[in-house]
């Protein structure tokens, strides 16, 4: 008497559980990690690193400054960033390079859609 076996799934289904595991591995463990590599500190102390000549690079936004540290380069800080007129002077004084990020707005239309 032969026995039935159920029908094998195609390897399809297979790759297709490992890749969505792995895109979800991705959102959930890439930015916790990104965060541990970032530590908050005050304006001032920016300021004072910056006279100092410690800052290597600097990444601005609307709301908040990154940076890093010459000889530090795995290490992120991040500070509030303030109406402060002089910085982009500071920074280019003290040999620092920094970049903004350049605001995109998305179209109301677009928006509509993707909601």
């Amino acid at each position: 008497m032969k026995e039935v076996k159920p029908p094998r799934k195609p390897l399809i289904y297979y790759y297709g559980a490992a890749l969505i595991i792995i895109l979800l591995l991705n959102l959930l463990l890439v930015p916790f990690i990104e965060q541990q590599r970032v530590e908050s500190v005050d304006y001032s102390t920016f300021l004072t690193m910056t006279e100092n000549e410690n800052i290597d690079q600097v990444n601005l936004t609307e709301t908040t400054v990154r940076f890093t540290v010459l000889g530090e380069p795995d290490q992120i800080y991040e500070t509030g960033r303030m109406e402060d007129p002089d910085l982009v002077n500071r920074l280019y004084q003290a040999g620092a390079e920094f970049t903004q990020e350049i605001p995109r707005e998305t179209s109301p239309l677009m928006s509509f859609f993707l909601f």
